[in-house]
């Protein structure tokens, strides 16, 4: 059986510092893309009832901007950073994320969650890629996302004293894709 997500989140965490920091070198060619992200991440976090606060940031994606915006963001404490990465190549992106990961989630402690430009470009629901997007920083920041209803689960069961195991898996895919 699925269990339906229902568009909320079971224990919303808030998050009281947020960075939403685009690592890249073109952020007035993609200052209106990333606009439109941000309010509608925003406005679902709302429709989420995710308290927040944030902050916008732009970084240079060399390994020192990164460090030094890492060293500053520990320094004033942020919770949490939400990299939207650009960059010309598969191979920029990945030593970006891996700086990303290294830098701030390994030598800082800050909680990182990373989300490519080109992939919010080319998403035909916006607003769905950001309720995915919540979805993972809400488990990240120990929020929980859905609860099982034990009752619902075991209406049909056949005995009161066969033994029941459950499974679960939190697997977030793209809904409605095409040429599989």
């Amino acid at each position: 059986d699925r269990i339906p997500l229902d568009g909320h989140l079971f224990t919303p965490k808030p998050l009281l510092t947020l960075a939403i920091t685009y690592f890249g070198n073109d952020i007035e060619r993609e200052k209106d893309l990333m606009r439109a992200f941000t309010d509608t991440l925003l406005q679902v976090m709302k429709n989420y009832h995710v308290n927040v606060n944030y902050q916008k940031h732009t970084v240079s994606p060399t390994i020192d901007q990164i460090t030094a915006y890492f060293h500053s963001m520990n320094e004033r404490k942020c919770q949490f950073v939400l990299c939207v990465m650009s960059g010309r190549s598969e191979e920029d992106l990945k030593q970006l994320k891996a700086d990303i990961k290294d830098c701030g989630t390994i030598k800082y402690g800050i909680m990182t969650q990373c989300a490519l430009l080109s992939k919010i470009a080319n998403n035909r629901s916006l607003t769905g890629y950001c309720e995915n997007l919540i979805r993972k920083i809400n488990f990240k920041n120990s929020g929980i996302n859905t609860k099982v209803n034990l009752n619902q689960a075991l209406k049909n069961k056949k005995s009161t004293t066969d033994s029941y195991m459950f499974f679960g898996a939190d697997v977030i895919h793209p809904t409605n894709v095409t040429g599989h």
